[in-house]
């Protein structure tokens, strides 16, 4: 039976999904693109989707909920006809009508691993993942998640090294305004640390008035724009993204950052790099051991414990640099030498002071040393916040647990 990676592009105006072949032909793929609208018709609980949710509107069959997205991560409901709707729902709604269509190409025992992708990973993203796969649940063997950022990188890394020799650009202009990933490489260390900076640009809002002469004087705009952009830099690849690059506008700034640098347009980059990377996960290459990205939802330092283990002092880790904060859980359970003090290691991996951080347990009961068994739980609500919770568990019959807890948030 022929296996399938799957990268889906969970985006506010575009969903792209890409299913991509495990077998000989590693580079077989297909991609399909759907609007993100829904549509409910009036009058009946009947919804279209994508292409047909614009033409029925379009059509005055049905009425449109907009920002759909962003009102499912603020927990907003949708009023339509005068009746509220969750927005979560509906994101489930349009997720699940997407899948249907996937299921004609592949079956679903097929699928080995599903890679959504998304702008920005932060908690509301990540709850809102989280319970399209419990509630839609056969997507793949396993699931995963990363921003577009990284899917860029997985993208990038993948390519012919001619196209990364030096620092990469993906330049996303559209609605409301330009967006730009600028990756870097430091090969000074083992393995490479590949980074990635983003930037918004709200000057450089899409025209949207196409009077006579608007070419020209968007080209001449962008020029200028790009002109700063490139000042001094060492760029070998640029990809351009988005609908505010299609047609033939931009003939002069064309000109300009395609001298000496490999320019490529498309619009499902972030889908294939989210497949790429499911690829990874299943099927790990040596770019692997080669390469470690560091971006914005990659832990940043190591966290870590020095315990008696055996009767010699060892370090314990509990979180490792680079991975992705919200993946990285861990549950163990400690028993105290003595005091009411727990002490964490945290090792930037940018070379800075490694940082001990004690955590103290005010109010546990006074015991014997060693007499204190205590369950730790590690969590992240963000790259940067670490969250902490202790459970007093006592020590058997003779010491038994207070029930007392501790939570403790600490920067890192």
């Amino acid at each position: 039976m022929e296996e399938y990676v799957i990268g889906y592009d969970l985006d506010s105006t575009m969903s792209q999904i890409t299913w991509r072949s495990l077998g000989e032909e590693r580079d077989k793929q297909e991609t399909y693109a759907v609007p993100f609208l829904l549509c409910k018709k009036y009058q009946v609980n009947q919804w279209s989707y994508g292409e047909a949710a614009r033409a029925d509107k379009i059509a005055g069959k049905g009425t449109v909920p907009e920002h759909l997205l962003e009102k499912a991560l603020k927990g907003e409901k949708v009023l339509l006809e005068g009746e509220a709707y969750d927005g979560t729902e509906l994101v489930l709604l349009f997720v699940k009508k997407t899948l249907e269509l996937l299921w004609q190409k592949i079956r679903k025992e097929q699928a080995v691993a599903f890679m959504f992708t998304v702008e920005r990973l932060d908690k509301d993203m990540v709850k809102l993942l989280n319970r399209i796969v419990l509630e839609i649940g056969e997507m793949g063997r396993d699931v995963y998640y990363q921003s577009h950022q990284e899917s860029f990188y997985q993208y990038v890394i993948h390519q012919p090294q001619e196209i990364w020799t030096k620092d990469v650009l993906a330049l996303e202009y559209r609605a409301p305004y330009l967006k730009i990933y600028h990756m870097k490489l430091n090969k000074g260390t083992t393995p490479m640390v590949a980074f990635i900076e983003n930037k918004e640009f709200p000057q450089m809002n899409l025209c949207t008035l196409k009077e006579e002469g608007w070419q020209e004087r968007e080209d001449q705009r962008f020029y200028e724009f790009m002109e700063e952009i490139l000042k001094g830099s060492f760029i070998s690849s640029i990809y351009l993204i988005g609908d505010g690059f299609q047609g033939n506008w931009m003939k002069k700034t064309l000109d300009l950052i395609c001298h000496r640098r490999r320019v490529f347009m498309g619009k499902n980059l972030y889908a294939i790099g989210a497949s790429m990377a499911a690829r990874e996960k299943v099927r790990p290459d040596e770019l692997v051991d080669k390469y470690i990205f560091l971006g914005k939802d990659r832990l940043k330092a190591n966290v870590g414990m020095n315990l008696y283990i055996q009767g010699e002092e060892s370090y314990y880790p509990l979180a490792d640099g680079g991975q992705n904060w919200y993946e990285t859980k861990k549950e163990w359970d400690l028993i105290l030498e003595e005091g009411e003090a727990v002490s964490l290691m945290i090792t930037p991996l940018n070379g800075k002071e490694v940082r001990n951080v004690n955590i103290i347990l005010r109010g546990l009961p006074k015991r014997p040393k060693r007499a204190t068994r205590i369950k730790m739980h590690l969590a992240f609500e963000t790259e940067q916040k670490m969250i902490i919770q202790i459970e007093d568990l006592g020590f058997g019959e003779m010491f038994p647990s207070s029930g007392m807890r501790w939570t403790e948030e600490i920067e890192i």
